[in-house]
């Protein structure tokens, strides 16, 4: 069996309707080639899964976000992140950061890691204080279910 490589070159791909881009689906096994050019990677494992940008102090209230529903307050500084689409297991990687009022040592604890939510829990790491934050911030990589 003889077989040929190809090279596709084209501006702009649409679906078979023709209506656009929007519809087109790439396989949880698709790869990419690396910057360097001697590794592929899977494409869809290195996608963020959700993101926000959220107000803590106050009423809590979501910025921006991509596959965040909503939030709920769970009490000074506490935060559940609830997704609007649930990972498939809790084996996944979350991150965060927030606006500090000052230099002061400020972390970040996760609780509740659970398949459609987790929490940010803010508190100085000096001691057990914990505040409210105006700027939050949140991303998660890993399986969607």
């Amino acid at each position: 069996e003889h077989r040929m490589t190809s090279q596709l070159n084209v501006d702009t791909i649409v679906d078979k309707a023709g209506s656009g881009g929007t519809n087109i689906k790439v396989g949880n096994d698709a790869t990419y080639v690396s910057d360097g050019g001697n590794v592929t990677q899977n494409t869809v494992q290195g996608l963020t899964k959700a993101w926000a940008e959220y107000v803590q102090s106050g009423t809590q209230t979501i910025g921006d976000s991509f596959n965040v529903g909503s939030l709920t307050d769970n009490g000074t500084a506490n935060t559940s992140v609830n997704f609007t689409n649930s990972m498939s297991n809790t084996d996944y990687s979350t991150s965060g950061g927030m606006q500090i009022p000052s230099w002061n040592s400020w972390i970040i604890n996760y609780q509740g890691h659970g398949t459609g939510t987790v929490q940010q829990v803010v508190g100085a790491g000096t001691g057990p204080t914990q505040s409210d934050m105006d700027n939050m911030y949140f991303m998660m990589m890993g399986d969607l279910a």
